[in-house]
Parts: C-alpha cells; structure tokens; sequence
C-alpha cells in the first residue's frame, strides 16, 4: 500500500510541475533576456515595441532596454487568434505609405532562447491581446 501511496504522490508531483511550466508568464523583453534558458519554451505574455519595415524585418524591443530585441514569429499552426490579421492588415495599410511603422503591441506566445546571440530570442506569438501605432 505504502508503494501505490508513493508512485501515486510521484504521479501527482510530475503532473503538476507539468501544469506549472505551462501556465502563462506575464514578463518583459529585459527579464526574458536576462533570464535566457530559464525561460526557454515558456508562454509568456508581455508588452513591447513592435518595429517593421514593412519588407521583411521586424523585432520587438523595451524602451527599459534598448540592446535587447526579440524576433517576432507567428506560424500557420499556431495562428488562432483573428487578432494576428487585424495586425496583419494594419502593417500592410500603414497610413498608405510605405516604409517602417511601430505599434505598441500586447502579445502572448512561447520564448525561444537564442544562446549567445543578438537577436537574443524570439517571441512565437499566439495571440495578440492589443496594438496601437506609435507616431
């Protein structure tokens, strides 16, 4: 009985530490880049810059940290949230002119941890909760 006690405890423990990792962490661009491998493969939710130029690069970056920048990435799989073609369709209407915009944005999503290197990670956004252009 003592043994069933203890792979059930053993059961309990794993699938909660399971249930913890997954839970969404509201964070920042600075604490996600000072916590690198830490915060690998986490959700995260957090407010940034979101910068394009309207061709083909984008990042998000903190005002409270200026070196840190994080790649923006969505796929098709994971792309769930009509949010992401409402921020689509803004970047390609752009007040009809071409060339770089920024939008303060507030994404979730999963950290990529990019070991030693700048970029230093990147953001796979799974939902965008608001955005706003910045002028």
């Amino acid at each position: 009985m003592k043994k069933l006690f203890f792979i059930v405890f053993l059961l309990y423990v794993n699938f909660n530490a399971h249930a913890q990792s997954r839970v969404e962490i509201h964070t920042s661009i600075c604490s996600l880049v000072e916590k690198g491998l830490e915060m690998n493969n986490h959700p995260v939710r957090l407010k940034a810059i979101f910068f394009t130029d309207s061709l083909e690069y984008s990042n998000l970056s903190d005002t409270r940290c200026p070196n840190a920048v994080l790649i923006p990435y969505y796929t098709k799989s994971r792309r769930h949230d009509s949010g992401l073609d409402t921020f689509d369709n803004a970047i390609d209407q752009n007040d009809g002119l071409p060339g770089a915009v920024r939008f303060s944005v507030d994404v979730s999503g999963t950290f990529v941890w990019h070991l030693e290197e700048n970029p230093h990670g990147t953001i796979i956004i799974e939902k965008i909760w608001s955005f706003k252009q910045l002028h």
